[in-house]
């Protein structure tokens, strides 16, 4: 929370939409059981949701690093480290939305007004 909107109105999110893009649109509280549209794909344990990487906390198989899946960064750098290692693992990946991971680390109001004119300023003179 480094942006001067999140200390005027916090809210609850998930966290890690980098390492997983596809939870960009999600509503904190979501559960795929419950929509009408993606209850209706089969998924192995109810509150899992299938995406194309996560980040943060994952657990993965033994093997997958036996294989010799490491990190790597995407040459079009559409995603992060995790996107590379959960791309080539070649197996299904969920984020289990039953699982809540709490981050409480507050910052200084002068850092939080720093990296919200720094937003400001890079999305009035793009690159």
């Amino acid at each position: 929370m480094t942006r001067v909107s999140h200390i005027l109105k916090a809210k609850r999110d998930y966290f890690d939409k980098c390492g997983a893009p596809d939870t960009c649109w999600m509503p904190y509280g979501w559960r795929p059981e419950q929509d009408l549209l993606a209850s209706h794909f089969k998924i192995p344990l109810s509150s899992l949701y299938r995406v194309h990487s996560v980040g943060g906390v994952y657990l993965f198989p033994r093997t997958i690093w036996e294989k010799g899946i490491r990190y790597g960064t995407p040459e079009d750098l559409h995603g992060c480290e995790h996107n590379w290692f959960c791309e080539h693992s070649d197996i299904p990946i969920f984020l289990d939305l039953n699982v809540k991971v709490w981050r409480k680390t507050r910052y200084s109001l002068l850092k939080c007004a720093r990296c919200s004119i720094s937003d400001w300023r890079r999305r009035d003179h793009p690159l």
